[in-house]
């Protein structure tokens, strides 16, 4: 798979709008390694603390890289 669309219908107008993705290798490799710690995190009911991390965007991916790390 390269490409990925999802199809938004706008109700007022009655128009789709896309969304299209482009898949990108580096992307779908880190990806599936997020979803195999999470997986063992969740197996394991290792639940971690994540009250130090911002709810937002950069908060996120910060988690994301220390689950990684």
């Amino acid at each position: 798979m390269r490409r990925g669309v999802i199809e938004f219908v706008e109700p007022a107008r009655g128009s789709l709008v896309d969304l299209t993705l482009d898949i990108d290798p580096a992307y779908v490799e880190r990806l599936t390694k997020l979803i195999e710690v999470v997986y063992g995190k969740i197996i394991n009911l290792d639940f971690p603390d994540i009250s130090k991390y911002s709810k937002d965007l950069s908060g996120i991916l910060q988690f994301e890289e220390d689950l990684l790390s």
